[in-house]
């Protein structure tokens, strides 16, 4: 008879509180969040096949463009949030290169929502008050919700000084 065992070391792995993501915005709740909208003005289709649009929350937080595309292999969708004017480093290896892109069937954009229909019976719906993307494919009941409880969040990049360059603060981020 054999047996085996699994152990691991907790000590070797970080917690959420430990981290200055979840000390900052642990407290938040849905009502202390900005509400961001689409700007129903700005969805279109790009030539590429691409669905965009403009995200908005007040007047103190910067636009953010949303692009959404529609993978040819097999339900995949990529959502891309971005903020235009303070462009962010991003990792070029994550995410494999596209081949092909769904070709779309049909955009309809009414006062309260875009519907994105596709022929193999996929279907984007974005909600624009408050900003909800839901995907459907065969059944009534959405596949995947992206801001389904409204807590999306953008961290305003701020510039570091002497003052708040603290480096035992910046090891936890």
């Amino acid at each position: 008879e054999l047996w085996f065992s699994y152990a691991v070391d907790r000590s070797k792995f970080r917690t959420c509180d430990q981290t200055r993501f979840c000390r900052v915005y642990r407290s938040y709740m849905p009502e202390n969040n900005a509400v961001y909208q689409v700007d129903s003005t700005s969805i279109a289709l790009d030539d590429t096949g691409r669905l965009g649009m403009i995200l908005k929350a007040g007047t103190e937080l910067p636009p953010l463009k949303a692009t959404v595309t529609a993978l040819a292999e097999g339900g995949i969708i990529r959502l891309r949030i971005v903020d235009e004017a303070k462009p962010r480093w991003e990792a070029s290896d994550i995410l494999l290169a596209t081949t092909e892109i769904l070709q779309a069937g049909a955009l309809a954009v009414s006062a309260h929502a875009a519907s994105w229909s596709f022929a193999d019976g996929s279907e984007v719906v974005i909600r624009f008050s408050p900003f909800r993307l839901e995907f459907f494919w065969g059944e009534p009941e959405p596949l995947i919700v992206v801001n389904g409880k409204n807590l999306l969040h953008w961290e305003v990049m701020k510039t570091l000084t002497s003052e708040t360059n603290n480096p035992k603060e910046n090891e936890n981020r």
